[in-house]
């Protein structure tokens, strides 16, 4: 049997849809914050443990205004969040240095490759 909440927080998204249902605008606000008003994001990754199926469900947005360059950055720190709350949880602290220099070399990839592009 599980202990009583001492508290509920609540986070709250609003994602605006043109008439292609493409997400126009993102807000989000959460019950805790110190900000009382909504904040504006250009992107939205949200990755969650489903206890029943056993499984990962994900849901992923982002907006027409989210230039590419700002979609590999959130992209590439994305992961690296992802390996530090790996490392806290499991304490497998190898997983994030891996996933860092991963991020570093896709990184570089990424770079590599738009040069080729500006060349041809």
């Amino acid at each position: 049997m599980s202990k009583k909440a001492h508290k509920t927080s609540k986070i709250r998204f609003s994602i605006e849809l043109d008439e292609n249902n493409i997400p126009t605008e993102i807000e989000w606000k959460a019950s805790d914050s110190d900000h009382k008003e909504n904040k504006k994001a250009k992107s939205l990754n949200i990755a969650m443990w489903d206890k029943e199926e056993r499984n990962t469900l994900s849901i992923s947005l982002w907006t027409q205004q989210m230039l590419v360059e700002e979609m590999e950055s959130h992209y590439l720190q994305s992961m690296i969040v992802m390996a530090e709350n790996y490392q806290k949880a499991t304490g497998q602290g190898f997983v994030l240095e891996e996933v860092k220099q991963f991020c570093d070399t896709l990184a570089k990839k990424i770079t590599a490759s738009k040069q080729q592009e500006a060349n041809n």
